[in-house]
């Protein structure tokens, strides 16, 4: 991937900037089998994250509401769950808090990470603290993607992507 550092440079500096370093070595990590909800009112938003995770050979399931995310969750198990904050009816937090709740009855725990364009400062705090396992912003940057993925999955999967 490209880090802001080295284009900002490349920019200031043009054709003559020097010591630019790549990251040659980067090898993109894979989530194959990962079962994840993607959350959210808007059908484009929905179209982009499945899109993304499925390059990730992640298994992606789609719902346009908290409502109908209770519903899917209850009928199917997810490994990981993509919540935007700002939904009509009921709103992400008020979701998350259901869905916990849904898989203490199931015997089951469910990781959930709000993924919403709600990026003021302090916002990753506030959802933290709320019971969010991570948080995403959108647009969706793939590095921070695959940091809150690692983090979140770390010891539910191999370090090669696979079920542990």
């Amino acid at each position: 991937p490209l880090y802001a550092y080295p284009v900002i440079k490349i920019l200031n500096e043009g054709r003559s900037a020097t010591h630019i370093e790549l990251a040659d070595d980067y090898v993109k990590p894979m989530f194959p089998k990962v079962r994840a909800l993607v959350v959210d009112d808007e059908p484009m938003n929905l179209v982009v994250a499945s899109g993304l995770f499925r390059g990730y050979n992640m298994i992606v399931d789609t719902a346009d509401s908290g409502k109908e995310s209770i519903q899917k969750f209850t009928d199917t198990d997810y490994d990981v769950i993509f919540m935007d904050h700002m939904m009509p009816g009921m709103d992400g937090v008020e979701a998350m808090k259901r869905l916990r709740d849904v898989a203490e009855q199931k015997g089951k725990s469910v990781c959930i990470v709000a993924l919403t364009a709600n990026a003021i400062s302090g916002a990753r705090e506030m959802f933290l603290r709320e019971g969010f396992d991570g948080f995403i912003s959108k647009p969706i940057q793939l590095n921070e993607f695959e940091r809150t993925m690692s983090q979140v999955m770390k010891g539910k999967f191999s370090g090669k992507g696979g079920r542990a």
